[in-house]
């Protein structure tokens, strides 16, 4: 029962830090993407960077 318990704590623990990366990393690719999006539309400058 110990070896159950020790997976069951291990897969919460790498759902958890899974949920936290990628709610900690989710906002910022998506304003990256948007104004990345903006500046290849406007400027050449931003096709040319990509």
């Amino acid at each position: 029962m110990s070896t159950e318990v020790f997976l069951a704590g291990m897969a919460a623990v790498l759902l958890a830090a899974i949920l936290i990366h990628a709610m900690t990393r989710l906002p910022k690719d998506d304003t990256d993407d948007d104004s990345a999006h903006v500046r290849n539309s406007v400027s050449p400058q931003g096709a040319r960077r990509k």
